[in-house]
């Protein structure tokens, strides 16, 4: 008995061996190979040298490698299940850097191979189940391609500085099965999300960072796979209140005066945030607070001082007002007394004009008797003494009626009537502008009626349905009357068009939009194409109603031919209409011989359709060509 192992050269030597039968077995193979299951008898004869050959055969290998399938590009880190089908032999593998993975000394075998985990980011693909038979001495390849989720980006700015903002919460809902998930912007002011499927999703801020107005408009976004989109919300610093007490005479600021701040609910309550007192420059500065109105009331005057006749004032503050300027920013008052505490907020005060003469119709005029003013709800800010809106003033404010946001842009007239204000044209005081404030204050009036009408809306806003309003200034010189005119926002239409069988965005689709008597609409002809997401939004419409069609389907599709009729309200909403396009069939029509069977050119064919109505531009005459193609 003698048991060896094959040198580098593969051989066993043995020598000075007794003549006779010996049995040479294969006990264990090479490594990677299979082991020869026959034994060999030799017979040795004296002084000769016999040979005896073993062949092995290779084992089989199996490469699995794993693609994106948009790019090709290998990827690591998918995880693959390998089993062995005769006895369920189970084996996981996960691919390397170059996105493989080999399988070196399997059996052959029939293998099935399964992918039980993408890459991050990644999904498993439907063919992500194959069997393979293996065979000795060779290597088989699967390959296996996965799709990269789609990507959604939201990107929080600061509306006015352009800087990214970290702290923003963000709900994200699936609408399809209202899976709802919650995110924070970094420190970049991002929020990059991976792990979503494919669909349409509902973004809405739900809180803001610190110092910051919320953002309250949801946006809608269709995600899909392998595309990154981008949304991109801003946000406007709170409002500073900024109140600066100045001796009337000396204009030196006065220290220690006492103030009552409120703030004006929309229910018409007070909410009071607390009193205050001067500082060494006269200021009460309070950062971070909520836009809106606020009365402001002088308390306690500074020793040595008196309290005015008037001291109550009301502010409005818009979003960001004082907020972005310089040296603000790092101030902040604390109450002074135990009504209320502090509140915070900051934005640069809103520009306005300051104007002695009336302008009518584009000339200035000089009223008799009183001097004009005109000012902007701007012009009460920062380094103005503390003051109610100046006595025998009429003040005007434009709003959204929905939002009730404060509206520039929006132009009106001014008249000063007779005591009977029906039909009584009066006489033009002014045409005034509101500017970003969104108010305009006229004083110096004389006692009497007023008519003040609007005559042109804030660009995409419909005309104030109260269009015209009455205002009686008392003679005693008391009067301040402030009238509100709201105004409707024009809405947008979305126009979506898909493939009816896939649902698949068809881009190239051509559509007239018009109003309810024909006119068109959204632009000189209201024609409009499908964009590559097969979209078209037509913004700025009038509310109403609209009529849109189909003028031209995509290639290889069948045009809609019913109009569908949307009405626009007046919540400046987007409006929503799909179509849906049926793809173009094809008809072969094969001309034979009916001996040789050979095909036949010039053949004449007619074609209908099923109510006889004739298919094609030629009379629904068709000819065999020499392709046999009609």
């Amino acid at each position: 008995m003698y048991e060896g192992m094959t040198d580098k050269a593969g051989q066993i030597r043995l020598e000075g061996l007794d003549p006779g039968w010996y049995t040479i077995t294969e006990l264990a193979p090479p490594k990677g190979y299979l082991i020869a299951t026959e034994s060999k008898d030799v017979y040795l004869e004296p002084n000769k040298c016999v040979e005896v050959k073993f062949d092995n055969r290779l084992r089989p290998s199996l490469q699995i490698m794993k693609i994106d399938a948009q790019t090709g590009e290998p990827l690591k880190d998918a995880k693959f299940k390998v089993t062995k089908t005769e006895d369920k032999t189970v084996s996981e593998y996960v691919t390397d850097e170059t996105g493989i993975i080999l399988i070196h000394d399997l059996d052959e075998a029939v293998y099935t191979v399964e992918e039980i985990e993408a890459p991050e980011g990644y999904r498993i693909d439907p063919d992500s189940h194959k069997d393979i038979a293996l065979e000795w001495g060779k290597t088989k390849t699967l390959v296996f391609s996965d799709t990269k989720n789609p990507v959604l980006e939201i990107q929080k700015i600061d509306s006015q500085t352009k800087k990214p903002l970290a702290g923003a919460k963000f709900k994200v809902i699936h609408t399809e099965d209202n899976t709802v998930s919650e995110y924070l912007t970094d420190e970049t002011g991002k929020i990059v999300i991976k792990n979503l499927t494919e669909g349409i999703y509902t973004i809405e801020e739900i809180t803001a960072p610190t110092g910051f107005i919320l953002d309250t408009q949801h946006k809608e976004i269709e995600l899909e796979a392998g595309k990154t989109k981008t949304l991109i919300y801003e946000n406007t610093k709170k409002p500073t209140l900024v109140i600066t007490k100045t001796n009337v005479l000396t204009e030196k600021p006065v220290p220690n005066t006492v103030f009552k701040i409120q703030r004006e609910t929309e229910n018409g309550g007070v909410i009071t945030l607390g009193t205050y007192k001067t500082d060494a420059n006269g200021q009460i500065i309070l950062k971070d607070v909520d836009p809106g109105w606020y009365v402001i009331t002088e308390i306690r005057a500074a020793q040595g001082m008196s309290l005015p006749k008037n001291p109550v004032t009301r502010k409005y503050l818009a979003p960001g007002e004082n907020a972005y300027l310089v040296g603000i920013q790092d101030s902040d008052s604390t109450a002074a007394e135990s009504n209320g505490s502090g509140s915070n907020a900051n934005q640069g005060t809103t520009g306005g004009g300051t104007a002695n003469d009336a302008v009518s119709n584009g000339t200035v005029t000089k009223p008799a008797g009183n001097e004009i003013k005109v000012t902007y709800g701007g012009d009460y800010g920062i380094g103005e003494e503390i003051s109610n809106y100046p006595l025998n003033s009429i003040v005007i404010k434009k709003t959204d009626a929905n939002t009730s946001e404060l509206l520039a842009g929006a132009a009106f007239e001014v008249r000063k009537v007779s005591e009977d204000i029906s039909g009584n044209s009066g006489t033009i005081i002014g045409r005034y502008t509101t500017d970003k404030s969104g108010i305009i204050v006229i004083t110096g009036l004389e006692a009497g009626a007023y008519i003040i009408e609007e005559v042109n809306p804030p660009t995409n806003y419909l005309l104030s349905e109260n269009s015209q309003q009455q205002a009686w200034l008392k003679a005693d010189g008391t009067s301040v009357v402030e009238v509100v005119f709201a105004n409707y926002p024009y809405g947008s239409i979305l126009i979506t068009k898909v493939d009816a069988e896939t649902n698949k965005p068809l881009a190239g689709a051509r559509f007239k939009v018009t109003t309810g008597d024909g006119a068109a609409a959204g632009n000189s002809n209201g024609e409009f194409t499908t964009n590559t997401n097969g979209e078209i939004l037509v913004p700025n419409l009038k509310p109403g109603s609209y009529v849109v069609t189909e003028l031209e389907a995509p290639a290889g599709y069948v045009r809609d031919t019913i109009p569908q009729t949307i009405e626009v309200g007046t919540d400046g909403g987007t409006y929503k209409v799909s179509f849906k396009n049926q793809p173009i069939g094809s008809l072969v029509i094969l001309k034979k011989d009916a001996d040789s069977r050979e095909p036949l050119a010039g053949a004449q064919f007619k074609v209908t359709t099923s109510k006889g109505e004739v298919v094609g531009t030629t009379n629904g005459l068709f000819t065999t060509d020499v392709r046999f193609v009609p």
